[in-house]
């Protein structure tokens, strides 16, 4: 009877939101009692949650760091809880992380990655970062070995890094006391350096296409929105169009992440038909995507199933790209920002710039083993921010006991690197910003600190590390060898938010202005910080 009413009452699209809310209901419910007969075994602590929605309602508070780092302090080095039907279990400790990633026990077990039905619908499982077992072996063999012939401490890297330097520095001097918004330039540098190596390719500066992908990676890694938890937390919903209508009309874009994988793979698709149209002439690889294509070309030969298919490459290229691009232009975001910040700082890398390198020519990779205390400052802004706070997510392919507690093989792992980076059992001071840390006491040389893991740890480490590494270095002490920075006044009032950044994959820092002055001679500073 009230059916009927309802029926009678109400348009037919509210009718079938209705229904299909209420079928999604149903699912959560059945998904929830599932989950807490489960949670029954020996689970890591963490906070209670709510019905059907587990801890969502938990983040952000104030931030999704802020929340991480409470719980830790509350329930210890594993923490565990819901968003939705799937449940976290959060690495807090170096100790554990560690334990999961690096041991001959666990090494293996944790190296799984995601399996969201929603996730693999985009990714199909391919690329490297997506992909586990033989073709992740396979695909990471092959990425290593090309990018070590394309990138890694090649001459040809350093002079694109260099190309790109020069041009940053033009832009500072050209905007004088407005300022530059380090947000776009930077990205545009590091971007040009990456694509080089992909797709031999450096985008001008009215390139919309490059414009778009660039703008679509980065909404992917720096959102921290509630669209990006729904599909990992409540998988059904994605299969009901009236939910997902529903959301929208809430304002919730469920979209996002499709919406910019589109843009991204088709500007990969685009790079692949521009070279395989060309790869007759071809004799030898001229990049990554060459590589790879040549590579696919004699496996066709021999009429054998293989794994390079163009998919493959399309996945690959966007994760090393992404990889290569975000991460790095945000740690040299953050580090110009500290610059501003700890004058002192500045001024003694500034110091050791003029004393090891001078100014009459660019910063090399070579000059690294005699800068100690540029290298220190590298590595205090890498601890202080953490670009990549709980790097990605891990999964085990099967149940398996660590520490004492269940882990199934539907949790997702999560490695805290901002908290352990921040650990005051680790470093003495934490939340002060101390270059020193990297220093040996005695003799002031650098002294890196096994407890820093800035691209993580284990067999799923960032393959990049050894580019990123380059790029640090040759990017802040070129901008610093030439220029003094100092935060735009307008910047200076917003300082606390600028500080916080975003909540998403990648810990960016707010938007803010840089004023970069040319430099004048300057005396030595001294060794106080």
């Amino acid at each position: 009877m009230l059916l009927s009413q309802l029926n009678r009452s109400l348009p037919s699209s509210s009718v079938t939101t209705i229904a299909a809310v209420s079928v999604a209901t149903v699912a959560a419910v059945w998904l929830f009692y599932r989950g807490a007969r489960r949670r029954r075994r020996r689970s890591p602590p963490g906070p209670p949650g709510w019905p059907l929605l587990g801890n969502l309602p938990n983040l952000p508070r104030p931030t999704f760091l802020a929340a991480h780092a409470d719980w830790r302090k509350r329930y210890g080095d594993l923490v565990s809880y819901r968003l939705g039907a799937r449940r976290f279990v959060v690495l807090n400790s170096y100790a554990a992380v560690k334990e999961a990633l690096v041991s001959q026990e666990f090494g293996d077990v944790f190296s799984g990655r995601m399996n969201s039905n929603y996730i693999n619908s985009l990714t199909h499982g391919k690329g490297i970062v997506s992909s586990e077992g033989e073709l992740w072996r396979e695909h990471r063999r092959f990425a290593l070995k090309v990018l070590r012939d394309f990138g890694f401490a090649r001459a040809g890297t350093e002079d694109s890094i260099h190309q790109e330097l020069q041009d940053l520095r033009d832009q500072f001097n050209t905007a004088g006391e407005a300022g530059v918004d380090t947000t776009e330039v930077l990205c545009r540098a590091i971007a040009n350096v990456i694509s080089m190596m992909l797709f031999g390719y450096r985008a001008g500066s009215q390139d919309d296409r490059f414009e778009a992908f660039l703008a679509a990676t980065q909404e992917n890694l720096q959102g921290g929105d509630l669209a990006r938890f729904i599909p990992v937390g409540f998988p059904l919903l994605y299969q009901i169009p009236g939910v997902m209508r529903l959301l929208e009309l809430l304002g919730v874009d469920v979209y996002v992440v499709q919406r910019n994988l589109k843009v991204t793979h088709g500007f990969c698709q685009m790079q692949i038909d521009a070279h395989r149209a060309q790869l007759a002439g071809v004799s030898s690889p001229n990049d990554f995507l060459d590589a790879f294509l040549m590579e696919q070309e004699k496996l066709n030969g021999r009429k054998k199933d293989h794994t390079f298919d163009d998919f493959q490459l399309k996945r690959t290229l966007t994760e090393l790209f992404v990889a290569g691009t975000d991460t790095t232009s945000n740690t040299i975001r953050w580090a110009l920002l500290y610059a501003c910040l700890y004058p002192e700082c500045q001024a003694r890398v500034q110091a050791e710039i003029d004393a090891q390198i001078g100014r009459d020519r660019l910063p090399e990779h070579r000059d690294r083993k005699r800068m100690p205390y540029t290298l220190a400052f590298i590595d205090e802004v890498q601890r202080f921010a953490t670009l990549a706070p709980f790097a990605v997510l891990h999964r085990c392919p099967r149940d398996v006991e660590f520490m004492g507690y269940d882990i199934s093989s539907d949790d997702l792992i999560m490695t805290n690197l901002y908290g352990i980076h921040h650990d005051p059992e680790l470093w003495s001071s934490p939340e002060a910003f101390q270059p020193e840390r990297f220093l040996a006491v005695d003799t002031g040389e650098y002294q890196p600190n096994e407890h820093l893991v800035p691209f993580g740890v284990g067999k799923r480490a960032c393959l990049g590390e050894s580019l990123a590494r380059q790029e640090l270095f040759l990017f802040i002490a070129g901008i610093l060898q030439q220029h003094s920075a100092r935060l735009h006044p307008d910047s200076v009032k917003n300082l606390e938010d600028i500080k916080i950044g975003s909540d998403g994959i990648v810990h960016a820092p707010g938007a803010h202005r840089i004023i970069f002055s040319a430099r004048q001679p300057q005396r030595i500073a001294d060794d106080s910080c």
